[in-house]
């Protein structure tokens, strides 16, 4: 009878222990990857199905909120057209007590959930005399309206370079006693877009310029002038300007400027509103862009 050494039993042993443990990791796998999966699965119909309730309770409440403004708000609706031609006008701003829309292509506009009772309803785009009307709105109703727009005259000049400006508040309370005046400067230049296309600009368009100001407000307002900071940002000859001394303006109907600072955000900078006058200074009034504006006043700008 042959025998078998010490080392071969051992081998075989350790071979055979080795075949078990696999057998009962295949075994272990076996079982344990469909309950994970079923595990996953039911996570996932749980989350989706806490999603969809969710989005029905949100649908539930816009639509309540829906009909309680269409029987307690009204609306206008509209056209804005070319006087001369009749041809339909787009990208003209229509607005109404702090709500807005901007036309299309075929000039139609609506504002939605306004407060009934008499409005003043504007339209205005650069290159048009801006106009208005006065109408009636009833709740439960949408309102018709009808603008009929007429081509600005070409803006006087560009107001390009660099301007001394000065503030008079005439409104409002200063956050320093007898503060009342503030001084410095503006610069403007026609935006990289522009400049790079201007051969295809026609010379009497009106153009957004971009620039920045330098003018120490905090007399006036303190040091929170706005709540948060623009995303944008206007290159200038050394780098990008600091986004909370943007400004943006332009010329147009002849001698009329607008003028914004911090022009990204919708409150918190200053609205300008001028016109040009025989001596090459531009004087106007201003107002701080707030929900419920406190502040305004007179500015005055020079050429540098």
């Amino acid at each position: 009878m042959k025998k078998t050494s010490p080392i071969t039993v051992a081998s075989t042993a350790k071979r055979r222990l080795l075949q078990c443990l696999a057998v009962s990791i295949a075994l272990s796998l076996v079982w344990w990857v469909p309950s994970a999966k079923s595990q996953n699965s039911t996570q996932s119909i749980d989350v989706d199905a806490r999603g969809k309730e969710m989005d029905a309770y949100v649908a539930q409440q816009q639509l309540i909120r829906d009909r309680e403004h269409a029987r307690t708000r009204g609306n206008i609706e509209g056209q804005v057209r070319d006087k001369s031609t009749g041809r339909p006008l787009k990208n003209v701003m229509v607005a109404a007590n702090s709500l807005g829309s901007i036309t299309d292509e075929a000039g139609h506009f609506r504002i939605n959930i306004l407060e009934p009772g008499m409005v003043t309803v504007f339209a205005s785009r650069d290159d048009l005399i801006s106009v208005k009307q006065n109408m009636a709105v009833v709740a439960g109703k949408t309102t018709p309206v009808m603008f009929e727009m007429v081509s600005s005259a070409p803006p006087c000049c560009r107001l390009e370079g660099k301007w001394a400006i000065s503030f008079q508040l005439m409104r409002g309370k200063p956050v320093q006693a007898n503060s009342n005046s503030a001084n410095g400067t503006i610069h403007f230049s026609t935006s990289f877009w522009t400049r790079l296309f201007r051969e295809k600009v026609p010379k009497n368009s009106t153009l957004q310029e971009s620039g920045e100001y330098e003018v120490d407000l905090r007399p006036f307002f303190g040091n929170n002038i706005a709540s948060a900071a623009s995303s944008s940002e206007f290159p200038d000859g050394n780098g990008f300007a600091n986004k909370l001394k943007e400004a943006s303006g332009s010329v147009f109907n002849g001698n009329e400027v607008h003028i914004q600072t911090i022009p990204q955000l919708s409150h918190g900078g200053l609205a300008l509103d001028g016109h040009i006058d025989t001596d090459g200074a531009i004087r106007g009034h201003w107002i701080k862009r707030d929900y419920a504006p406190m502040h305004s006043g007179s500015f005055v700008m020079t050429r540098l």
